[in-house]
């Protein structure tokens, strides 16, 4: 079993701002992006939230590249070119377990910490094209 640290999320370079800590739980938001999805914030009821993080930069209406997804106790995450060719080239295969960390601050805070916040443990890998 191997065990793979996966940054995930928002920070600096991507989204401009680390993820917020809400009531003591940390919310990764997904990066911003505008291509390769159809998903907007708004459509993961975090609208509000990234308005808020990002003081109106970013809105409900932006796209985002949800990756991992979390549903109904399980995980989807997708890789493709260079770091697809890159997990292959590690044998990263069933059992092999990624730890999603990301940037994170108290929600209108100041200091800014990593944390882990998700976990997934690899059933089956699906070859892209």
């Amino acid at each position: 079993m191997q065990i793979i640290f996966s940054r995930k999320g928002f920070d600096t370079g991507s989204g401009g701002a680390p993820s917020p800590i809400v009531d003591g739980r940390p919310v990764s938001l997904p990066i911003p992006t505008k291509r390769r999805s159809s998903t907007c914030y708004g459509d993961l009821g975090l609208g509000e939230t990234v308005a808020r993080v990002t003081r109106g930069r970013i809105g409900a209406d932006h796209l985002c590249h949800e990756d991992p997804m979390f549903f109904d106790g399980r995980c989807l995450f997708g890789q493709c070119g260079a770091a697809q060719s890159h997990l292959r080239s590690q044998g990263v295969g069933p059992s092999d377990v990624f730890l999603f960390f990301g940037l994170f601050s108290e929600d209108g805070g100041r200091e800014r910490h990593h944390r882990l916040y998700g976990y997934m443990r690899v059933d089956s890998v699906i070859e892209g094209a």
